[in-house]
């Protein structure tokens, strides 16, 4: 694994797009894995792309990360930022565009504090087409904004494609901007042998201002083998929580969802749930989407293992599965083991997660 530090003095590269440019054009045949290491500060992007052009596969691919110590904790502010501030409104609809295979983006914090997007919808993350087998883990992704009131504003999407595959696991999703119909997570998959992952994430205010806003927004259609896996996702304080388009050809596997009206998918849902119960903070510029500890869906989630790669790591990368938990729905996890109090010999303090040797 080749590891490059991006930070504004000291590292390798003071730019995501500097280490993007430096990657070198064949992973499989240099058999280099290019990771990038973000440093706990804020960069200033703008029309990031990472890996057109770039050839990958599953052993040899981009990753976007953090470095070891950063104060990464599954709140704003915390661990390296990617905020497209510069530019103008007319800039590309997308904060970070992932255009590789396989890459992955994990533990960033990505945000406008510009409204952009004029020409059309504008995205914090998206996956571009034809990229595959991408996987998006433990972000936060807030306060996106485009810039005219006919487009809509997404923390992720994933347009439509043909024979890809997407994974969006433990992310938290709050606060779209514009006026229109905005989305937190749109997964648009249409025609044959599509597969989208989304698990775990925990979305809050992500169309406040339009009557036909989603939370989760789904749409398989027109072909055949197309599979849908939706699990443990708590989304509240959209107009439509979860909105599930898809139709002809498409296998649904959902369950334990939680919604804040009555839209979550699949079987042993939670719905009609109050924001204000479930997370710690829902206060504007501090918002913490951990769950509180009267959250009514702590136990309540389905134990998806360790299929698929990571989805067990909680948004501060709690081994839901390695605890041997109960899981909870939603990206954190605030529960324990109840074997934590017998035999464990030392005490390990993950954010609100303590567990104590006797």
């Amino acid at each position: 694994m080749t590891d490059r530090n991006v930070q504004a003095s000291g590292g390798d590269y003071t730019t995501w797009a500097a280490w993007e440019a430096a990657t070198p054009a064949n992973l499989v045949t240099s058999t280099q894995t290019w990771r990038g290491l973000g440093a706990d500060e804020t960069f200033s992007e703008a029309d990031l792309d990472i890996g057109t052009g770039v050839t990958t596969d599953a052993t040899f691919y981009m990753e976007m990360a953090t470095q070891a110590g950063t104060a990464f904790d599954g709140i704003a502010g915390q661990g390296p930022a990617i905020d497209e501030a510069t530019g103008t409104a007319t800039d590309s609809g997308w904060v970070l565009q992932i255009s590789a295979d396989y890459t992955r983006v994990t533990n960033i914090e990505v945000t406008n504090s510009q409204a952009k997007g004029a020409t059309g919808d504008y995205a914090g993350i998206l996956v571009a087409a034809g990229a595959d087998f991408v996987l998006l883990q433990r972000n936060i992704i807030h306060d996106i904004d485009s810039a005219v009131s006919t487009r809509r504003s997404k923390g992720v999407l994933a347009p439509e494609d043909t024979g890809r595959t997407v994974y969006i696991l433990n992310n938290i999703i709050y606060n779209m901007g514009g006026t229109d119909q905005g989305r937190g997570i749109e997964v648009g998959l249409f025609d044959a042998t599509n597969t989208a992952h989304i698990i775990g994430n925990s979305l809050y205010n992500t169309s406040p201002h339009a009557s036909n806003g989603k939370g989760i927004n789904v749409s398989f259609d027109n072909g055949a083998a197309n599979v849908l896996h939706i699990y443990n996702n708590l989304v509240i304080g959209q107009n439509n929580d979860y909105d599930n388009q898809s139709t002809t050809g498409t296998t649904f596997n959902n369950s334990h969802n939680g919604s804040g009206d009555t839209t979550a998918l699949g079987t042993s849902t939670q719905q009609s749930l109050t924001a204000s119960t479930e997370w710690v903070d829902l206060t504007g510029g501090s918002e913490d989407l951990h769950l509180d500890s009267g959250s009514t869906v702590l136990d309540d989630g389905s134990d998806r293992g360790t299929t698929p790669t990571n989805v067990e790591f909680d948004i501060d990368d709690y081994d839901r599965d390695a605890g041997a938990v109960t899981w909870d729905i939603g990206a954190d996890q605030q529960g324990l083991p109840a074997a934590a109090a017998t035999s464990i010999t030392s005490q390990v303090m993950h954010h609100r997660k303590q567990l104590v040797g006797v």
